[in-house]
């Protein structure tokens, strides 16, 4: 067996205490492992960097030789039967997929810090915290009857998120017998108040699927006091992180539906609707796979679309948030450079980050925008009868429901299914080729009497100069558009000094309607202040396409409209 001892003696500095105590080992040669990467982000995590002091002893108290043999495993020769190891892991990520200490607040990613004992990853594993007796508890994890946490083995463990904190209220509802459970941390928001908004969207995706995997699921929202936005699948949970905190039943609500519809429909998708290569994980390594559009892209798209068609969100809600990713996928120059299938594999290669502008696209972002092609374009080509629903009810039954991966070749063969044709040509447009997905979706969109309308950027730096500034201070450059004024005199680091003699309100009289062809801008790069005047040259930059709906539709778009969206046009 293995038991946890979790503790911080001062958490203003985030370093938390360890102890692992093992017993029954029957291995000589014993082997500890931290995963390299997290389900559901698909990057190596380096969660070793985070830990420092790794001793053990045997039960005496007697040191033992623990020695690293890579970057995330240690090993113990002539391991006793029992014994414990000692270590502290800095707890000061507080996002969906790390960990974050403070007087007030104890939140756990066990996957973060917890080692995999090798050949006993499959027995019971206990954890006690050392906290105020004043903290409550959320997670699904169960408790013993001395308020110890009981995990089934391993991989529970470290699937099951954890808050504690004074600061925790909760409510739940039931939809088919599933009992689902939302706990909220932080101050001025009560999750009562969610509750009706997250039974209607709860019961429209159990709808879909038909059935729910577990008899119980819990939403653990962490609020926090500053701008935070992230939520991370686990098998019956989900954590969510939202801030700040006081916004969260106001500005931040829609935010809070987003979020949690996104991942309560990865419970179906990728918890257990997974790809080939991911069926088991192996937490060791890199996981190449290719259907990262199928993973985020269907979940993004499904998100919004389900509280769309739960009415949760009106239709012009529902538009407003794809039309934020119309926006994001049109002013991103790697829809130019990179497939979704290429940008999905090379999640691996830089993650999640922008290390090189222009270089792909997301698969969340453009992976939602195709995931809207396919569902138009099934109801075009069966006429209403069938959308993709019919064939994500398909990838459950077949695949998810018998724990079975599938390529991308079964994706497609079920697309071709539910459009009674072939449409390996529009498959391999959107996800393979860089072609512009506007020429894709503009027929597609008419037949449900939408279409696109182009926008152009109310910013006259980006419109007409076509540079972006940080959008926190205004000071500095983040984005340089091909082809533009800017590009020939600027470059992203540069830091703004004034323009047109302004270095005060600069937003203001960028955003204003003022129409100039010229720009004269001071700026400094490495430390030295530099003067320009940049022209316009009569092509415009950062623009992109919303959907709206026609003024003017025909009754079969108003019919196809309907089962598209479940709502009168």
């Amino acid at each position: 067996m293995q038991r946890y001892n979790i503790s911080s003696e001062q958490p203003l500095n985030h370093w938390l205490s360890i102890s692992l105590r093992i017993t029954g080992n029957s291995s000589k040669h014993l082997i500890l492992s931290l995963a390299g990467w997290r389900p559901g982000r698909y990057e190596m995590a380096e969660y070793a960097s985070y830990i420092r002091n790794v001793k053990a002893f045997d039960k005496d108290g007697e040191d033992l030789s623990i020695n690293k043999s890579d970057k995330n495993t240690w090993e113990i020769d002539h391991a006793p039967e029992e014994l414990e190891v000692k270590y502290q892991f800095y707890a000061a990520q507080p996002d969906g997929g790390g960990s974050w200490v403070t007087p007030e607040l104890v939140y756990l990613n066990f996957i973060n810090f917890a080692f995999k004992v090798v050949g006993m990853e499959n027995d019971k594993i206990e954890v006690f915290l050392d906290i105020p007796e004043s903290f409550k508890t959320a997670t699904t994890l169960k408790h013993s009857d001395n308020d110890t946490l009981i995990a089934k083995n391993y991989f529970e463990l470290i699937d099951s998120p954890l808050f504690a904190s004074e600061k925790i209220t909760f409510s739940e509802y039931s939809v088919d017998g599933t009992k689902f459970k939302i706990a909220f941390c932080g101050e001025n928001s009560n999750p009562e108040n969610w509750k009706s908004d997250f039974e209607r969207f709860t019961r429209e995706q159990l709808g879909l699927f038909g059935e729910f995997p577990f008899n119980e699921y819990t939403f653990l929202i962490l609020g926090l006091p500053f701008q935070a936005y992230h939520g991370v699948e686990h098998n019956i949970s989900t954590i969510i992180i939202l801030g700040p905190e006081n916004e969260i039943e106001e500005k931040k609500y829609k935010d809070l539906l987003g979020v949690s519809s996104h991942e309560l429909f990865h419970a179906w998708n990728v918890c257990r609707i997974r790809p080939v290569e991911m069926t088991p994980y192996d937490l060791s390594k890199e996981i190449y796979h290719k259907t990262g559009y199928i993973t985020e892209g269907f979940t993004t798209y499904y998100g919004d679309k389900m509280l769309a068609t739960s009415d949760v969100f009106s239709t012009e809600q529902f538009l407003e948030e794809i039309n934020k990713m119309c926006k994001r996928h049109f002013q991103n120059e790697g829809r130019k450079h990179s497939s979704l299938s290429d940008s999905s594999f090379d999640l691996w290669v830089d993650g999640y980050k922008n290390r090189a502008p222009g270089r792909k696209v997301s698969i969340y972002i453009k992976g939602c925008l195709s995931a809207l092609a396919l569902d138009l374009l099934t109801l075009r080509n069966t006429k209403g009868e069938k959308s993709l629903d019919d064939v994500v009810k398909e990838l459950w039954r077949d695949f998810g429901k018998k724990s079975k991966g599938y390529t991308e070749n079964d994706i497609l063969q079920i697309l071709n299914n539910a459009n009674g044709k072939n449409i390996s040509q529009e498959f391999y447009t959107l996800y393979h080729q860089t072609i512009p997905i506007e020429n894709i979706l503009t027929p597609l969109l008419s037949n449900v009497g939408c279409k696109l309308k182009p926008k152009h950027s109310p910013l006259l730096n980006e419109r007409k100069f076509g540079f972006k500034l940080s959008p926190d201070n205004w000071d500095k450059i983040i984005s340089i558009a091909p082809g533009s004024p800017a590009e020939s005199q600027l470059m992203i680091g540069d830091k703004i000094i004034s323009i047109d003699d302004k270095s005060e309100d600069i937003t203001d009289y960028l955003s204003s309607d003022k129409d100039s062809d010229s720009l004269n801008i001071k700026y400094e790069r490495f430390g030295k202040e530099c003067e320009i005047k940049l022209n316009s040259n009569a092509t415009t930059y950062y623009d992109w396409y919303e959907i709206e709906k026609n003024e003017s539709v025909s009754k079969d778009q108003r019919e196809i409209f309907k089962k598209w969206l479940k709502k009168e046009f």
